[in-house]
């Protein structure tokens, strides 16, 4: 299948069922977060006064939309070459 037929499929998909489906195939959002090149994974870190805590740990969505549409476009691009 081309990329351009995976876009349509990830397109026909609400903004809920492309989170859900990336949660489903990966268990984490790193991928599609804002954040992702300033995070390191998601994971608490420790520092010098204290635990350091991952920019979406407060709650706020940190989704980008293109990187949520590319991950799910990517993950079954992967899918179907396994």
């Amino acid at each position: 299948m081309e990329r351009k037929q995976y876009e349509k499929r990830v397109e026909a998909m609400s903004r809920q069922e492309q989170i859900d489906f990336l949660l489903e195939k990966r268990d984490e959002m790193c991928l599609a977060c804002r954040y992702n090149t300033d995070c390191r994974g998601g994971g608490v870190r420790g520092g010098p006064n204290g635990p350091i805590y991952p920019p979406c740990a407060d709650g706020t969505d940190c989704l980008d939309d293109e990187d949520l549409f590319d991950a799910c476009v990517e993950i079954m691009i992967e899918e179907e070459e396994e």
